[in-house]
């Protein structure tokens, strides 16, 4: 005599039911692999994003660096007509996005901004009079 076990009433042992264990098992593996291949997509997407947004400030800084040395180049260059550089904002292209320098000749200050999308950045530098 072969003594058969019961789960919920349903005989655990027969044919049908070991059909219904596989494909629960196949669907619990696929929903398992399916939220594990959701969340590295998810994290690629905001890598990718954090990535942009790192290049656009590198790029934003130096485009503010290249406005201050295009600042010094003036100071350097136009020496005799300083008077015209006085509280002077200047906005220019380059590459990807826009620089604007100020030469301050009262406090010996150029400040220049770089702009790359909505990524900017701001750079200070005190030089001594020429």
């Amino acid at each position: 005599m072969v003594i058969r076990g019961t789960v919920f009433g349903i005989d655990k042992y027969s044919p049908g039911n070991k059909k219904s264990i596989i494909l629960l098992s196949v669907i619990i593996i696929f929903l398992t692999l399916s939220i594990i291949g959701t969340g590295l997509v998810s994290f690629s997407f905001s890598l990718n994003l954090d990535a942009r947004f790192r290049a656009d400030e590198a790029k934003a800084l130096s485009l503010a660096e290249a406005g201050i040395a295009h600042a010094i180049f003036i100071l350097h260059n136009q020496a005799e007509s300083m008077d015209q550089l006085q509280k002077q904002t200047n906005s220019f292209a380059l590459g990807e996005g826009t620089y604007e320098f100020e030469i301050d000749l009262n406090s010996y200050l150029i400040t220049s901004t770089g702009k790359v999308g909505d990524t900017e950045r701001t750079v200070q530098l005190v030089y001594k009079p020429l």
